[in-house]
């Protein structure tokens, strides 16, 4: 395995992208090349989850990817959810609001590029996985790989930057329906952790509606956008489990491939859903992490024949 932390700006210690890349097996074909995954972890746009980072990026590996951690603008900065709360203030921070997480994804494509041959990298098969917060980032670059705001981020063009798949878990899609549902709770920590993930998408406490329509991955969906895997748990009461719904419908309307699994058991933030990830007993879910050899059987049709 060859792990390595590369920062994507020279000032900052909070983006980077860890690789894991496979070791040759010396007793086949050292040159072969694999497929690689841009993986984004959850955390609310608060931070980056590490139960879904290396867990995901290790059960990606055993499917014969080359793996890659994204840790994307966030607005806690390195900061905890209850540590931002507790301070009770939310200053605007410009260099994490979107499109910086969206544009370091390109980034990370450009890295993979970069470094192909070095690292056996199938180009034509580069793909993503978001978890929760992280799924709204995959899902909202699926869709727009294609706009300026993400061809003018780095020196790749055209569909060098197009990923080959989306895995959405229990992805936060549609943030108008989270939105409107939590900023107006009478719950002070609910409300203010909604203020907060609103200045980390908009960069303002109460952005306009055509603003969030903007980053509404299933509003957003087009003849463009990836094939997608989408798998959720109905019991989720942290992300709905209509925002999977929702993609599901939008990428139907467009023609888009997809699969979906709805588990019924199961709380936000399950990652692989095994003991490599859960942090408390409630994390294991032998069911929900069915969505690995689902997603497996699934990438094996689409990219792996």
């Amino acid at each position: 395995m060859q792990k390595e932390v590369i920062k994507l700006y020279n000032d900052r210690d909070d983006v980077t992208l860890t690789s894991y890349v496979i070791d040759p097996i010396r007793t086949s074909n050292v040159n072969i090349e694999r497929p690689a995954v841009i993986i984004c972890p959850g955390g609310s746009y608060m931070y980056c989850s590490d139960r879904e980072a290396e867990p995901v990026a290790l059960a990606f590996n055993a499917m014969g990817f080359h793996a890659f951690v994204l840790r994307y603008s966030v607005y806690g900065q390195g900061k905890t959810t209850a540590e931002i709360i507790a301070e009770g203030q939310f200053p605007v921070k410009p260099d994490v609001i979107f499109p910086h997480a969206l544009q370091e994804t390109a980034k990370a494509f450009e890295i993979l590029h970069q470094h192909a041959t070095e690292w056996r990298i199938d180009t034509d098969k580069i793909g993503l996985a978001g978890f929760s917060a992280g799924g709204h980032n995959t899902g909202m670059y699926s869709n727009v790989w294609h706009e300026d705001v993400i061809q003018n981020a780095t020196n790749l063009k055209g569909k060098a930057l197009k990923p080959a798949f989306n895995i959405s878990a229990y992805a936060l899609t549609d943030i108008a329906y989270y939105y409107h549902q939590n900023i107006a709770n009478p719950d002070p920590n609910i409300k203010a952790y909604a203020t907060a993930i609103s200045l980390a998408c908009f960069g303002k406490p109460l952005p306009s509606e055509a603003e969030i329509e903007r980053y509404s991955v299933p509003a957003t969906v087009n003849e463009h956008t990836a094939p997608t895997f989408i798998w959720a748990t109905r019991e989720d009461d942290v992300v709905n489990v209509r925002d999977s719904l929702s993609l599901a419908l939008a990428l139907e309307e467009n023609q888009i491939p997809f699969e979906m699994h709805i588990f019924q058991e199961g709380p936000h933030g399950l990652s692989v859903a095994n003991e490599l990830s859960a942090t408390t007993p409630n994390q294991v879910n032998k069911t929900a992490a069915q969505w690995i050899p689902l997603a497996e059987a699934w990438l094996k049709e689409l990219i792996l024949k």
